[in-house]
């Protein structure tokens, strides 16, 4: 097997596994949006506003941390597929490592 193909095998194998954490992280960062949503309409007499406030704090961070990595994945997925593909003799290699 030529050493291209293996880098190859290797480049679709980091494609597909990041290709699935993004996919996690865009249905968490889904929840997390509609949890803030709800979370917005909670209303009773015996509520707290510092939990209310944490509630939001954390419900925001998390949307936030998932978009960051749905994004950074993005990037790395179609920057790293294009620099094999069209790069200098031995990108494919560069990319991989």
């Amino acid at each position: 097997m030529d050493c291209v193909q293996l880098r190859e095998k290797e480049l679709n194998l980091f494609n597909a596994n990041f290709s699935a954490v993004a996919t996690q992280a865009a249905l968490l960062a889904g929840f997390s949006m509609a949890f803030l949503e709800m979370s917005v309409h909670l209303h009773g007499e015996h509520h707290n506003y510092v939990a209310k406030a944490a509630l939001h704090l954390f419900s925001t961070i998390c949307i936030c941390a998932n978009v960051f990595t749905v994004s950074v994945i993005t990037f790395v997925s179609v920057w790293g597929s294009g620099k094999a593909l069209r790069g200098k003799d031995g990108s494919m290699g560069k990319v991989v490592e």
